[in-house]
This record gives structure tokens, C-alpha cells and sequence, in this order.
């Protein structure tokens, strides 16, 4: 269920004034009440045809200039109604303490009454020891340009010119002095015509005449003008015929220029009532230009709507004072005042929940991910601290007026015993008196003089007891507003209370799929961050929303979610090159203010590599070469992760003829966690037969335990019969990170020559081929290699 923020006050208000009486007006304004007030309005017309629009009455050239007279006085005697109207609500009677602002510009917010309660709004702000009691909204009349039809626009004023009568001016203007001499917006008064043939602009598009020149008028005098003793527009004695219809055919006119895709671009000012002046309503923006098909069809449509702006309406609102109307009068001696005044808390509760950071970290495919969300409440406790200031102010006031009322009854009560001491020895003496004996006639006292003392005593009684119950009722008044400041103060604190801990969800999708559903209990200025695990099955989107079920009414709701991009690992394996590098991403991260704006960073891990020190670079067969590979890891994620790669293998394009495999691990050298470095494992050679060997206790069968290893080095060592070239290698290490990274180092070595280019070379005799001494090491047991050569040496076979 829905947790509504606020309570449904019981207000028992009082009404002292009733509204403005506008039952003596034939046309009075629509009326409307919203939160106590009065809302006065004068609406737009609608005119009742299709769409809500006035279409034309005939083509522009059959209109008749007694309809427009009709059109323009029925604008006209609207206006008067209306500042009449407006004139006599403004002086209506109210108390000395009050307000009334006039001539506001209502800003337009898309409709009348959505604008009326925007400014009611400002207006309430603006004036807080203030209550608005009525408010009045009505058009106003502004001289400023309207689009109008250049055609239209001529027409008038040329025939008013034409026939040398400004009968049409006259029959506009004539009656604006009946309008009350209010501070009326439109001007004060100041006359203007409808068509002012001076403020007419009127440029023509290059008119070649019947006697073939070319001229262009620049406003309506020009155009009769006689020029050389002609009117080029105007040929003939009918104004009418011979402009707009009859010289088509000879390439003028009205007809022609529309027709040929000549228009004109024409605005004017005038006074009158927005949205009420029948001819302005018929407008739309293409009537700038005059097109062709409204010869034919009449003029176009205008939707007034599209046309309203600012200065369109004006809003007036009479403010009273805060308690400042009296208490009502005590009928019988019974007090009416209400029970309490007010009570209707100023200030609507506001909660605000964002989530502020969302990350989406990177693993491996269908693998468990973790997911922190971070979440905030927003504060709005300065905001009530200064509403509580404003109603313990306002009480406060309010008590030591009560204070003064009390002081003031007490001084009342003590005249009124005063009085009532008076009256009661005015009595004792008329006891007295009619107590006395007769005269001597037989005649008793005469003692009228005290009954109208007596008679003025009690009536200064009465009086005085009058004062007394209004008194008191003034102080029943004050206590029914101070209980309601009470009220007002028990509500927000109790809000306060009701809303000090809230609790919620958060929800977090992938790709649109539920993947979590937290619950989460948040203070004002309070920030927690969630985390959720979950398992990621492709590259997509990862989602967090808190309050998605919309518990809670929020000042807001734009920032309660927040999303970012979340990827697999990539495995990703760089080119191969003597250094190289790949990197790829581990982490997203996106944040978001309490306001809404959002900021985005990517965190990435980087693996490079590259082989040093590579020795000898040219070497001859039956030698080998050294290296070390040495790569870097770095996490901007999580800088204190370590890369150290799991294994490093290196392919060469040949081996040695003892050793099995070109491809080969390396061994880690050294790593400090993020630099490592690898060279080629420890290999051993035969002292005597040269083969290598990987290891100091080889299984090989071509191994000769009579052969002793010498330490070969860590190096790579080629066949002895191995030809010359360019010998390229790869060596491959990783994996590393959480995108399990790896890195192709490739170098080349060249092999020129073999080992026996070292060796000394001698001729021997097959017969005798170590005739010094014994044969050495190498050759025991081998001499029959030479000896056999002996008769093909001689020559003997």
C-alpha cells in the first residue's frame, strides 16, 4: 500500500467577509474556489464551429467593411465589461490592513487555470503573513504587432483611403472614453485605430506597369501616388476591379500577384482583448503570407491558443493580514468563535531518494559478480527547521496578543465593577430617599432624581458587559489561532517522527531481468551502499532502482535510478611484437548527484611485455643465444591486485638434436607482483659430443654418462648441422588479471656459419694418423673411422 505523505487536516475556518458581488453584471467572470480563495476569471472565448476555429465569411476581396465595424465594436463593448467589471471589484471594501496587488503579468504555463495556480503560488511565497482572499485574472489590451493578412490589411485601407472617409476609423474608436478611469494597462486611454494607415508597412514586390516600368511602393500613400500623371495600381475609376481582380490580365493586381506566388509579409498594431477579437482568431502564421489557395477558399484558420504568451493576462489578488479580522460579534452572550483557526500545516513532508553510484565489475562469463549500489536520502531538515521558526513565530505573536486581550479585559471587568459599585449606592440612595417620611401634605420624597442615574449606570453596565463578552471572544479567537500554530506544530513533528527512519527496496536489473531485491532503511542525510552477487551471462547493462514499487511520494523521482555497462572477462591475447600490450576493462562506474546530473569513468587493467637483452643476435650453429622477457601488470580498479602470469612457453623455429620440443617454458626470474621477468630454463652440454641437455641427470638415451656436462647457460642452442637464416621465435605469457591477459613477445636471431669453423684443420696419413701420440679423447676407439681409408688413400682399391 501506498505511504501518502501528510494528513487530512480537519480545518474549521471562519468566513467574516463573503465575496465580491458581481450579481448586478449581465456578463460577470467565471468563478472558481481553490484552498479557500476566490478565484475570479475572464476564459477565451471559443467560438462555436469546427475545431474551435472562425472561418472566413468569403474571399478576401467580397468582404464587406460593415462586418469588420461589427466584429471590431463587438471587441470593443467586451473590453468596457470587462474593465468596468475589474474597476469595482478593485474598490471594494476591505480592511485597513490589507493588500491588493494589481496588474501582475501572469506567466503562461500552458493553460489558463495551471497558470492561475502557479501565481497563486508565487504569490503565497511572496507574502507569507498573508492569507489571499480573492484573486482576479482578466486579458489585457496591448498595441503591439499580430500577424494579419497583407491582403486584408490593404483592402481596408485602401478603400478607406480611396473614398477620402474615415468613416471605419471613427466607428471603431469611438466610445473608449465610457471606461472607467482605472490604471487600465492597455495605455491609460490613449486612443489608437484598429487600421492606422500611418504604422502601415507596405512593401510591394517589383510591380512592372502597363507602361512597362517597374516601381515599388513602400507603404500606402505610394500606391496613390500619381506618378507621371498615373496610378499603376489603381488603372481605372472601380478600386475593386481594377486592382484586385479585373487587371489579371494584364499582370496586376491582387489576383495576379497571389496567383504568381507573390505575397506580402503585413503586422499591425491594434488594441483589443486577446483571444476575443473575432477577426484576430480567424489568424494563423501563414497568413504572413498570402497564399493562392485562398482565393478560392476564404482566408485561413487561427487557433488563438498557439498565440499566447505573458503579457496576455494580467492577475490582481486582495491579501489580508493574517488573524487581523475580528472575531465575530457574541449573539445572546454566547462567543461564536470558531473552535480553531488555521491548523493546516504550511509544509508538505518532502522525501528525496537517489541512488548515487552504481559499478559493474567484470568477470568471467555465467561467474558470480558483485554489484554496489550506493544510496542516498536527501536532508530536508533545514527546510522544516525554518517552517518551525515561521509557526512558532507566528505563535508566539499570537500569545502575547492574547497576553494584551487579557490585560485589556481585565481592565474592562474592573471598570465594569466600577460601574456596578456606583449603581448599587445609586440604588442604596433611592432606598434611602423613598424610605423618608411624607410631608406635612401627606406628599412622599420625590425621588426621580436617581432613576436616571441609576438608568445611565445601567446602561454604561450593559455596555461595558458588551465590551467584556466581544473581549472574550477576541480571546477565544486568538486561543482558536494559537491552536492551530499548536496544530500546525504537532503535525510537522509528528511527520518528523512518522518519516525520521523510512524503508524501501532496491532493485537491480540486468538487461531488464531481475537480479536482486534488497531491502533498505534510510535516514535524512544518511548514505549506505548495498552490494549484490549475481551471476553475469553476457556483456549488457546493470540497472539499481530504489523506491520501484513507489512507496513513497518523492519531490522527484529522476534520480532514483541509475544504470551502467557491465562486461565479461575478455581473454584477450595481444599481438605479437619484440614489446606489446593489451588492456581491457575491469570496472564501470557511473555516479549521480541528488540533482540528477550523472558523471561516467571506465576503469581499465593493463599487461605489456617485451623481450631485453637478447644475446647474441648472430651466432653460428651449434651456439645458443640468451634473452629475458619481462612484463608489468596494472589495475586502475584495484591498483594493489598483483599480475604475476602463470606460465610463459616459448616456440622456436628449431632444437637441438638432444632436445625433444621446439616449444619450451620459461622460468620466472624474479616478480615484485607486477613486474616479472622470465629467461630460458638452465640447459647442460656434453663435454665431448656437444649435445644439450635440460637437464644435469638426463634420461636421454643418447646421453653418455662417460661424457661429462659442462652448464650451458640458460640459452637456446641450435643443431650443429643447422643452415643459415633469419630464426624468428614467439614467446607467449599470461594469463593474467581479471580478464586473464596475456602477451605475444616475438624476436629473431641469425645463424651464419657452424662450431667447426673453430676447428684447426691438419692432413694425416690413414696409416698413421696420430703419430706424436695416443689418440685423445674424442677419437679412442674411433681410429678405424681414419685407418679404413688407407687403400683408398693409396690407391689401392
Amino acid at each position: 500500500m501506498k505511504k501518502i505523505l501528510g494528513f487530512s487536516f480537519a480545518v474549521l475556518s471562519f468566513l467574516f467577509l463573503s465575496a465580491f458581488d458581481f450579481s448586478g453584471y449581465s456578463t460577470p467572470p467565471k468563478s472558481r474556489t481553490s484552498g479557500g480563495i476566490t478565484i475570479y476569471y475572464y476564459d477565451l472565448r471559443t467560438p462555436k464551429n469546427r475545431s474551435g476555429l472562425i472561418p472566413a465569411s468569403g474571399k478576401h476581396y467580397l468582404e464587406r467593411p460593415d462586418l469588420w465595424t461589427s466584429l471590431a465594436n463587438g471587441a470593443k463593448a467586451y473590453k468596457n465589461t470587462v474593465w468596468n467589471q475589474v474597476a469595482a471589484w478593485e474598490n471594494q471594501s476591505r480592511p485597513a490592513d490589507s493588500i491588493i496587488i494589481k496588474q501582475r503579468d501572469l506567466n503562461w504555463t500552458g493553460n489558463l487555470q495551471s497558470s492561475i495556480d502557479a501565481a497563486i503560488n508565487s504569490i503565497k511565497k511572496q507574502y507569507p503573513q498573508y492569507d489571499i482572499k480573492e484573486v482576479m485574472v482578466y486579458p489585457v489590451h496591448y498595441p503591439r504587432t499580430y500577424p494579419v493578412s497583407a491582403a486584408d490589411a490593404l483592402m481596408l485601407m485602401a478603400e478607406d483611403e480611396y473614398q477620402k472617409s474615415s468613416k471605419l476609423d471613427l466607428e471603431i474608436d469611438m466610445g473608449f472614453s465610457t471606461v472607467p478611469k482605472i490604471e487600465r494597462p492597455f495605455g491609460g486611454g490613449i486612443r489608437s485605430t484598429v487600421w492606422d494607415t500611418r504604422a502601415l508597412y507596405f512593401p510591394t514586390p517589383p510591380f512592372k506597369a502597363s507602361d512597362g516600368k517597374i516601381y515599388t511602393f513602400n507603404n500606402i500613400k505610394e500606391v496613390f501616388t500619381p506618378i507621371n500623371g498615373k496610378t499603376p495600381w489603381l488603372d481605372g475609376p472601380g478600386f475593386w476591379s481594377n486592382w484586385a481582380v479585373a487587371g489579371y490580365s494584364q499582370g496586376k493586381g491582387l489576383k495576379y500577384l497571389v496567383e504568381n506566388g507573390i505575397w506580402y509579409g503585413r503586422a499591425h498594431p491594434v488594441l483589443y482583448t486577446p483571444g476575443n477579437d473575432p477577426y484576430m482568431r480567424t489568424m494563423i502564421y501563414p497568413d504572413w503570407s498570402y497564399i493562392q489557395s485562398e482565393l478560392v477558399n476564404g482566408y485561413l484558420y487561427f487557433d488563438w491558443a498557439a498565440m499566447v504568451s505573458d503579457n496576455d493576462y494580467k492577475i490582481e489578488a486582495i491579501l489580508y493580514k493574517k488573524n487581523s479580522t475580528p472575531p465575530p460579534p457574541p449573539v445572546g452572550g454566547k462567543c461564536n468563535a470558531p473552535v480553531i483557526i488555521g491548523g493546516e500545516l504550511r509544509y508538505q513532508y518532502e522525501i528525496d531518494l537517489a541512488v548515487t553510484k552504481i559499478e559493474g565489475k567484470t568477470v568471467d562469463q555465467n561467474s558470480n559478480t558483485q554489484t554496489p549500489v550506493t544510496v542516498y536520502r536527501e536532508d530536508f531538515s533545514a527546510k522544516r527547521a525554518q517552517v518551525r521558526n515561521e509557526i512558532e513565530s507566528d505563535k508566539a505573536k499570537a500569545e502575547n496578543e492574547k497576553a494584551q486581550l487579557e490585560a485589556q479585559l481585565s481592565q474592562l471587568k474592573n471598570q465594569k465593577a466600577q460601574l456596578e459599585s456606583q449603581l448599587s449606592k445609586a440604588e442604596s440612595d433611592k432606598a434611602k430617599c423613598e424610605a423618608q417620611p411624607p410631608d406635612k401634605n401627606g406628599n412622599p420624597p420625590n425621588c426621580s432624581s436617581y432613576d436616571s442615574q441609576i438608568a445611565n449606570l445601567q446602561a454604561q453596565i450593559n455596555a461595558k458587559q458588551t465590551e467584556i463578552d466581544n473581549k472574550e471572544c477576541e480571546i477565544a479567537t486568538k486561543d482558536a489561532e494559537i491552536k492551530g500554530y499548536q496544530k500546525e506544530l504537532d503535525d510537522l513533528t509528528e511527520l518528523e517522527n512518522q518519516y525520521r527512519v523510512i524503508d524501501t527496496n532496491v532493485l537491480l536489473t540486468f538487461n531488464g531481468s531481475s537480479k536482486g531485491n534488497q531491502p533498505v532503511s534510510l535516514q535524512e542525510g544518511e548514505s549506505k551502499v548495498l552490494t549484490f552477487n549475481w551471476k553475469l551471462p553476457s556483456n549488457g547493462t546493470v540497472k539499481a532502482e530504489i523506491n520501484p514499487y513507489r512507496d513513497y511520494d518523492e519531490v522527484t523521482y529522476a534520480n532514483n535510478s541509475l544504470d551502467t555497462p557491465i562486461y565479461i572477462a575478455t581473454w584477450e591475447m595481444s599481438t605479437c611484437g619484440t614489446s606489446s600490450s593489451v588492456s581491457a576493462i575491469v570496472a564501470t562506474e557511473k555516479n549521480q548527484t541528488v540533482s540528477g546530473s550523472t558523471s561516467s569513468r571506465i576503469y581499465r587493467e593493463y599487461y605489456s611485455g617485451s623481450i631485453l637483452n637478447l644475446h647474441p643476435r648472430r651466432l653460428r650453429a651449434g651456439y645458443g643465444f640468451t634473452y629475458t622477457a619481462q612484463t608489468n601488470y596494472s589495475n586502475e580498479y584495484t591498483p594493489s591486485m598483483t599480475g604475476v602470469p602463470n606460465a610463459a612457453e616459448a616456440e622456436y623455429s628449431y632444437a637441438a638434436e638432444a632436445i625433444d620440443d621446439t616449444v619450451q617454458s620459461l622460468d620466472l626470474i624474479s616478480t615484485n607482483g607486477y613486474l616479472s621477468t622470465f629467461q630460458p630454463k638452465q640447459y647442460y652440454v656434453a663435454k665431448h659430443s656437444g649435445l644439450v641437455f635440460d637437464s644435469p641427470a638426463p634420461s636421454s638415451p643418447q646421453y653418455d654418462p662417460n661424457d661429462p656436462l659442462i652448464n650451458g647457460g640458460r640459452k637456446w642452442y641450435s643443431p650443429f648441422e643447422q643452415k643459415d637464416g633469419i630464426y624468428p621465435f614467439d614467446v607467449e605469457i599470461g594469463r593474467v588479471g581479471v580478464n586473464h591477459l596475456g602477451v605475444c613477445l616475438r624476436d629473431q636471431v641469425e645463424i651464419k656459419g657452424t662450431a667447426m669453423d673453430d676447428f684447426v684443420k691438419r692432413s694425416v696419413l690413414p696409416d698413421n694418423p696420430f703419430p706424436a701420440q695416443s689418440p685423445g679423447w674424442n677419437w679412442i676407439g674411433k681410429e678405424s673411422i681414419i685407418t679404413k681409408l688407407k687403400d683408398w688413400f693409396y690407391n689401392k682399391q
